[in-house]
């Protein structure tokens, strides 16, 4: 019984060892034996195939030893096959049910790479990962946030034909986010969360930080429910900002002065059939020719092009701060000073340019807002 835990304990590699350890001896002595009286056994390739063949219990046939002690020995090597198989079986079995475990506890650590890191949770949320999946049904996204158990588990059976990951933990700990593999994530979304006690751009704000902190240059979007804090958001590194809500006064207002727009705008968001606001790249050919030109190579592919994105560098955080900075401002600049983050030289900002004139000229970089 020592035995059998000693060997259940251990590691994968130190019972991979002790097979090979019995293989090699058995085909050394069992091949020493019959040798001399038994042409199936001519070379040590022989014997060691033969003594494979046994503490795995497959049994060929096709080398059978024919001396009394090679056969005593081949009995013993049966069982000790038998048992080493055995506890091989079960070490493996339970390293695979620990991992899954911590894979549906969230406690294991992502090792992807240009995935989508998705903190916090609100009502909101699912129909974010819905968005996300209808335009890149192949993305990859970590859930990172501390939901109880049973609504982690609806969550991840809704979509489980996604490629999707949970990290339990608390969104602005630097340790959970470097669990969901955000220094080689492809964007971190950040959701006014409903979860923590705490206010929800409160939680925005510490967890852009952190975020800054190990991915200087991964793309960061934060939800935010106080236009207020929008100013401090913008100074923690935030690429992009969306209000909580920041359209249900204009589409309420417009079911009734302009009926048809909020019907329309939802199916530009992608919230009902039909043709939605994309961005798309467009052949390299069309760069230095005129958006009139582009517009018409759109439209004979049956989309209807809008306007133009353009990621241009922005400004720094020192550029940013001024003199007079409130405590929140400098909150934010020793939080990057502590972290040592290259977001103090500078960061991305992202320019639309819609509905321009038919002679403006496309430049480098710029990609495609069409309606398809």
């Amino acid at each position: 019984m020592r035995l059998w835990f000693f060997f259940y304990r251990g590691s994968l590699l130190r019972v991979v060892l002790w097979m090979s350890g019995v293989v090699g001896v058995g085909a050394i002595v069992v091949g020493l034996i019959e040798r001399p009286a038994n042409e199936q056994f001519r070379s040590l390739w022989d014997a060691a195939w033969w003594a494979l063949v046994t503490i795995t219990t497959v049994g060929y046939g096709d080398k059978v030893p024919v001396t009394p002690g090679a056969r005593i020995l081949t009995g013993v090597l049966v069982f000790v096959g038998i048992a080493l198989t055995s506890v091989l079986t079960a070490v493996i079995a339970s390293t695979l049910t620990a991992r899954r475990i911590k894979q549906e506890r969230g406690l294991e650590e992502i090792s992807w790479k240009g995935h989508v890191v998705l903190c916090g949770w609100n009502r909101h949320g699912e129909e974010v990962v819905e968005a996300l999946l209808r335009d890149e049904p192949k993305l990859r996204i970590a859930l990172v946030n501390q939901l109880p158990e049973e609504r982690v588990g609806e969550v991840m059976a809704r979509f489980r034909r996604a490629d999707m990951q949970y990290v339990r933990g608390d969104f602005v700990q630097e340790d959970v986010l470097q669990r969901a593999g955000v220094g080689q994530a492809r964007a971190v979304l950040v959701l006014a969360d409903e979860v923590e006690a705490r206010p929800p751009d409160e939680g925005a704000l510490l967890a852009v930080l952190a975020a800054r902190a190990i991915g200087g240059e991964v793309l960061v979007c934060a939800e935010l429910r106080d236009p207020e804090n929008l100013p401090h958001l913008r100074r923690a590194g935030a690429d992009d900002v969306v209000l909580y809500g920041e359209y249900s006064a204009f589409l309420l207002a417009s079911s009734v002065t302009s009926p048809g727009v909020p019907q329309a705008v939802r199916s530009l968001l992608g919230r009902l059939e039909g043709p939605s606001l994309r961005q798309v790249e467009f052949p390299h050919g069309f760069v230095g020719r005129t958006f009139g030109e582009l517009a018409r190579h759109f439209r004979e592919e049956g989309m209807l092009l809008i306007g133009l994105v353009r990621e241009e560098r922005g400004v720094g955080l020192e550029d940013l701060l001024t003199d007079d900075y409130s405590a929140v401002d400098r909150f934010i600049k020793e939080q990057f000073q502590r972290a040592g983050a290259g977001f103090l030289s500078g960061g991305r900002r992202v320019q639309v340019v819609l509905n321009p004139e038919n002679e403006y000229r496309i430049e480098e970089g710029d990609r495609a807002l069409v309606i398809a």
